[in-house]
């Protein structure tokens, strides 16, 4: 797929380059303030359990502005799934639909089967209010639960959707790479 148009004057998506890898992570440490985000991008993208993954940037030229990766997850028996993990836009880039950009880039491709198998469903641990703009919905009343236990005051956050806005068709345990496994994370 070729680089879509995002939001802002300039501004295109597309796939990261693995020689992007020092810029993407410099992203994930501007939005966030820490290592914690960076770290773990470097973590998914060297997992082989997160294969296929799909690794999109949101760039103005040679400025990478945003980053957002999806990486495989299992759902129940053995149907195919992903997770949004994570999203980051610069600091100064925010509030331009930037992040939803790449969001509604990332889901196409992920209908069109650019990461691989067949993606029946997205999944995502964030803020209801902005995730659910783009379609997620909480998950675990689908019979979806997390990889992992999770605050009873964020089983909301734990959300999904299917990559072209269709029906849910699976159902049972959520099982994602390696690099995600870790109770720290939910």
């Amino acid at each position: 797929m070729s680089a879509a148009p995002a939001a802002g004057s300039g501004v295109t998506v597309r796939e990261a380059r693995a020689e992007e890898l020092e810029r993407l992570l410099a992203v994930h440490r501007a939005a966030f303030g820490s290592d914690e985000e960076a770290g773990l991008v470097r973590a998914i993208l060297m997992d082989e359990s997160a294969a296929p993954t799909l690794s999109l940037v949101a760039a103005d030229g040679d400025d990478v502005l945003g980053h957002i990766l999806f990486s495989r997850v299992r759902l129940g028996g053995d149907a195919d799934g992903s997770i949004l993990c994570p999203l980051a836009v610069m600091p100064e880039a925010q509030a331009r639909g930037i992040g939803g950009a790449l969001i509604r880039e990332g889901l196409a491709r992920l209908a069109a089967g650019n990461a691989g198998d067949d993606v029946r469903a997205v999944f995502v641990y964030g803020d209801p209010a902005y995730y659910g703009r783009f379609g997620f919905t909480a998950a675990i009343p689908q019979e979806l639960p997390p990889p992992h236990p999770i605050p009873e005051a964020h089983l909301d956050a734990w959300m999904v959707r299917t990559p072209d806005g269709g029906a849910l068709d699976v159902a049972g345990p959520v099982r994602c790479c390696d690099a995600l496994d870790d109770p720290a994370y939910w």
